[in-house]
């Protein structure tokens, strides 16, 4: 097994070997093997060159599922820890690289769903490259990526998950892997592109009508997207653009239903002092008649929910957090006098 720490081997010979050491890791029982095993792996994961041999094992056609996830890992670890040790033109050759496999899985409605794990590791790859290169390495980032986006609609919704990962680790998970001011950099050139991404959803947005019959999850994506970027967005993208309406009527749609409720639990609950009561009050109105179309004021939601399946239990879960982050927020909004207003929170 330590021969795949031999650079000098042959690419075939070494990928073969690879397969060998995860598969006796995997399913051996003999517990000292599998020790074995990890500890080689463990230390070609560690050896400062050992990315430099990714390419030949996710370039293989013969490479298991599990070396190649193997082979991603090694080079996560790699643009994690040493990318700024690299030349500049082998950081843009193992970017152009990691775009290119994206896209030529990616661009096809059967591998995609076919390697859809392989490529949720390939886009956490990206990301962390993204991470490293944007703005000052990768200027055209956010163009490039939406272009793309409209080339196909499988292409489309890869990159919206790819978008969504880059949102929750610059907004939510940069505490402790990036620097303060590096986290603020890429906070403040997401605000300054976020037009591009948001024209992207309302592009598929618009054609919501086909999409719902022909490419579903199409829309689930961009919902799922778009949860992710409403904590952090210029409020004028929620309360002055057609959003609100767009996002209520989803939940006529069953299967939008849970992705765009997520949507609108974040915007109930944005707190924003008064400048947007307006649109929170159409908001409140345009969900209630919603949702008496959905759940009819007889129903026993308690009982109801003890039956249902798990996307109507999360509907129920969501619905709370939707009311209960809306009243902590806005009640005194539905509480001024409006006759419409009291009559909608009746309703609820």
């Amino acid at each position: 097994m330590e021969k795949i720490l031999d650079f000098s081997l042959p690419d075939k010979e070494f990928v073969a070997l690879l397969d060998q050491v995860i598969q006796v890791l995997n399913t051996s029982q003999n517990g000292d093997e599998q020790k074995a095993a990890q500890a080689i792996l463990t230390q070609f994961l560690e050896t400062p060159d050992g990315w430099t041999r990714c390419d030949k094992i996710l370039d293989d056609p013969g490479a298991s599922s599990f070396a190649k996830f193997y082979g991603l890992q090694v080079l996560g670890e790699m643009v994690k820890y040493r990318w700024r040790t690299l030349p500049r033109e082998t950081c843009e050759s193992i970017r152009d690289y990691i775009v290119g496999k994206v896209i030529s899985i990616s661009s096809d409605e059967a591998t995609l769903h076919k390697e859809q794990v392989y490529v949720q590791k390939l886009n956490v790859v990206l990301v962390q490259i993204v991470k490293q290169e944007w703005p000052n390495n990768w200027r055209n980032f956010t163009a490039e990526i939406v272009g793309a986006s409209r080339t196909s609609t499988s292409q489309c919704e890869n990159n919206l998950r790819i978008l969504a990962l880059l949102s929750e680790e610059v907004f939510q998970f940069s505490s402790g892997q990036m620097t303060q001011e590096k986290t603020v950099h890429l906070k403040n050139q997401f605000n300054d592109e976020f037009s591009q991404v948001f024209e992207l959803c309302q592009f598929v947005f618009s054609q919501s009508a086909s999409l719902s019959e022909s490419k579903p999850s199409l829309l689930i994506s961009t919902l799922q997207t778009l949860e992710k970027f409403l904590v952090w967005i210029p409020l004028g993208y929620i309360f002055e653009t057609e959003l609100i309406e767009t996002l209520t009527s989803y939940l006529s749609v069953a299967a939008l239903r849970n992705p765009s409720l997520k949507c609108l639990v974040e915007i109930g609950s944005l707190a924003v002092g008064g400048l947007y009561d307006n649109r929170f009050s159409t908001l409140y109105m345009l969900f209630i008649s919603q949702l008496s179309n959905i759940v009819p004021v007889t129903t026993d939601i308690a009982s109801a929910y003890e039956e249902a399946d798990d996307d109507t239990q999360a509907f129920v879960m969501d619905l709370a957090l939707f009311f209960s982050g809306f009243f902590k927020g806005h009640l005194q909004i539905l509480e001024s006098g409006d006759a419409d207003h009291i009559a909608g929170m009746k309703v609820a």
